[in-house]
This record gives C-alpha cells, sequence and structure tokens, in this order.
C-alpha cells in the first residue's frame, strides 16, 4: 500500500492488499489526473468521497479521473504458498474471503482471541500464529497471509463462520441449472 494512503481504513487497507496481490495495478500518470471534462462525454462525479480532504493533501483531486492498468497475475505468493492462480481455485476463494473477512476486524481487536473463536477445534496451535495480546494494529498485512498460509485448510466446517463462507463462495459460483428458483 501506498505509504501516503495509511489513514484509510482497516477494511480499505485489506481490500487494495486483495486487489494488488491477484492482479497487477499500474498507475498510467500516477497522481496526475486527467479532468474529468476532457472526456466525451463527460465522467460523472460524486459531490464527495470518503478522506476527500486527506486524498486533496496528497494531490488526489476529486475532479480528476486517474487511468490504470489492471492485469490478473499467474502466480501469487501468499504467506508460505505459491499458487498458480489457474490451479487453485478453492485456496484462493478462501483467500479472498479471508482478507475481506479479517478486514471487519477493527484496529483494537485481538487477534488470537478471535482466531481461538472461529477456529475452535483447529489442529494446529493458534498460539504459535499470534502473540495473545496482538491487536489487528499491531500487524501487518503480510502477517494475515502468513496466518492464512497456515490455517487454510482449518477453514471447513468446523469455521464458526463456515455459513459465511459459503455465501462468499456462493457470489462467485454459478447457479445449478437444476436449482428452483421463487417466482
Amino acid at each position: 500500500m501506498d505509504p501516503n494512503m495509511q489513514f484509510v481504513s482497516n477494511g480499505i487497507k485489506h481490500k487494495s492488499w486483495l486487489l494488488n496481490k491477484l492482479f497487477a495495478v499500474k498507475p498510467l500518470s500516477g497522481y496526475s489526473g486527467f479532468p474529468y471534462n476532457t472526456f466525451s462525454p463527460p465522467f460523472p462525479l460524486s459531490s464527495s468521497f470518503s478522506y476527500e480532504k486527506k486524498f486533496n493533501s496528497i494531490g488526489i483531486r476529486n475532479e480528476n479521473l486517474y487511468g490504470v492498468t489492471i492485469e490478473p497475475k499467474n502466480e501469487i505468493d501468499i504467506g508460505d504458498l505459491n499458487l498458480l492462480v489457474s490451479s487453485n481455485e478453492e485456496i484462493l476463494m478462501k483467500y479472498a474471503f479471508w482478507i475481506t473477512f479479517t478486514g471487519k476486524m477493527t484496529a483494537k481487536t485481538k487477534v488470537a482471541q478471535k482466531l481461538r473463536e472461529w477456529l475452535p477445534k483447529a489442529n494446529i496451535d493458534l498460539s504459535s500464529l499470534v502473540e495473545s495480546d496482538a491487536k489487528v494494529a499491531d500487524l501487518k498485512l503480510e502477517d494475515f497471509d502468513k496466518i492464512f498460509s497456515l490455517l487454510h485448510i482449518e477453514l471447513n466446517d468446523d469455521f464458526a463462520h463456515i455459513g459465511e463462507l459459503r455465501n462468499f463462495y456462493a457470489h462467485f459460483r454459478p447457479a445449478i441449472e437444476n436449482a428452483k428458483f421463487a417466482d
């Protein structure tokens, strides 16, 4: 994450981490945006957005558009896991869920306590993953990757939020053809 953007929320940091983990995202013009009226027809802009004053202080203006290129990566490193995108769909789905899910924790949340709540039947010693008093704010995003690389097989039926994980999967998987839908 750009060091100038540390003011954004934990959830935004996690989502940005996920986007940059799965895709090569490159700005076309850095912080030099293009005035919205350069395009025809002009793009409609929102009247304001979150952190607008802080973005202004680093040169990102609401009245500009900022182009980026986004290319999918073929290979992804998550902690100790090295994955080929084409053959590790299940793990990548769990990872996307994990990063989004952990991004919902507040900065003061004790991570070890949450891991014990989420994975009460874990086959791995959870105390070996993170200090007992470590809070979300104490960890780097790389730490969440490392934890995931050790715990991803534990995200199964014993995971306290397995229903949320299944719902997450459902958003990205096609519906079953024979499924009955309410009229």
